[in-house]
């Protein structure tokens, strides 16, 4: 009559199989992630605003649309920004000018008449009480680069706020112009891109002898790498 093993036996026995398979691959093993790092570097990230036709003059091979001759210097309506920022980070920039504006709060006017013994006597005064009001102009810039390396574009984390007071024109105070940018854009290193743009578009081949402040305007935006 054969041996029935016992259960101890059998579980001895299983314990030795499993000990002569290969080992199996972790779930870590399997699901390899590639993780691309980024350069630990500054970042110079440029912001401009010039009108059509001149976004090229950084960059002699570029040629063709539309062009303009001009007899007055170059119009910006947005000033030129830099900032150096570490590859990955958030930077931020602000440039403001307080102006003080003059306005007349109030005007007051007072008349008197005296009587007495068939004479009369009048009199007349006024004030004029005037306050002073601070206006605010200026610019902001946050921008975010993140660079992987080698050949790669960078992707830009970008707002851009600016506010200007208008030409005063009355005895009233100015009005305040105000305009706010948010985007995200990808852009290749050292060179200048477009990612906002606002007027009327130049036609094709045209020419002027007068400059324009009419004409159509485009911001741009530049990350270039620190030596």
């Amino acid at each position: 009559m054969p041996r029935i093993p016992s259960i101890a036996h059998a579980l001895t026995l299983c314990a030795l199989a499993l000990l002569c398979l290969p080992p199996m691959a972790t779930a870590a093993e399997k699901l390899k992630t590639v993780v691309v790092r980024q350069a630990l570097l500054d970042l110079t990230v440029e912001l401009r605003q010039v009108k059509e036709g001149e976004e090229d003059q950084d960059n002699p091979e570029a040629s063709g649309g539309a062009y303009t001759v001009g007899t007055a210097n170059r119009a910006v309506d947005f000033a030129p920004q830099q900032v150096r920022v570490r590859n990955g980070e958030k930077a931020s920039l602000q440039i403001n000018q307080s102006m003080p504006m003059q306005w007349v709060q109030k005007i007051e006017s007072q008349s008197a008449t005296l009587s007495a013994a068939g004479t009369s006597a009048s009199s007349n005064s006024g004030g004029v009480t005037q306050a002073v009001t601070w206006m605010e102009s200026g610019q902001s810039l946050t921008v975010k680069p993140q660079w992987p390396g080698g050949k790669l574009p960078v992707k830009i984390e970008i707002e851009v706020q600016s506010s200007a007071v208008d030409e005063r024109t009355s005895a009233d105070l100015p009005a305040t112009q105000r305009q706010r940018y948010t985007s995200t854009v990808s852009a290749p290193l050292n060179r200048w891109v477009t990612i906002a743009s606002s007027g009327k578009p130049a036609r094709a081949g045209s020419y002027s002898s007068a400059g324009s402040s009419d004409g159509r305007r485009l911001m741009q935006i530049r990350v270039s790498r620190e030596p």
